[in-house]
């Protein structure tokens, strides 16, 4: 998946993908719903956090920053997001065999979907909303009625 966002959920309790700061990284729809998301619901998410985690004191955060190669070992899960694969877990992530600073980690809830805790309950949280069943202040105005007439369709864009 060439088109999609990272996310690493960290023992610490934080959710963090990349900053857009660098201009490196895809300012994708699915990427900010999920923070948005994450963000809004962070207290919901705190027994899926503990659980992946295995820490009851742990609290959930949000961030976006640079990610570096040690946030990677200290993952308890990791996803990608994209508009069509909605948040998808990942199993392991390795430079090359040429690398020459070869690096390779393996995430235990990868290997099956929906993935880990956090992930499987971000994945709920936002199929909810795209649905309807489920809304925010921070998600008002997301979902449009497709039999609107034009001017109501576009009002509040």
């Amino acid at each position: 998946l060439s088109a999609a966002n990272i996310f690493l959920v960290l023992k610490t309790g934080e959710i963090v993908t990349p900053s857009l700061d660098r201009k490196t990284i895809l300012p994708g729809v699915t990427r900010d719903s999920i923070l948005v998301l994450a963000r809004e619901y962070a207290d919901e998410l705190g027994g899926a956090m503990k659980e992946s985690t295995g820490d009851e004191s742990v609290q959930v955060t949000v961030s976006e920053r640079d990610v570096k190669v040690g946030d990677l070992n200290d993952a308890v899960e990791v996803f990608i997001t994209g508009t069509a694969a909605e948040v998808v877990p990942v199993a392991s992530l390795a430079t090359g065999s040429k690398d020459c600073d070869n690096f390779s980690v393996t995430l235990k809830h990868g290997k099956t979907l929906p993935g880990g805790p956090v992930t499987a309950k971000l994945l709920s949280i936002l199929r909810e909303v795209m649905v309807g069943k489920r809304t925010c202040d921070a998600s008002k105005g997301w979902l449009k009625d497709p039999f609107a007439s034009p001017e109501e369709f576009r009002a509040n864009i």
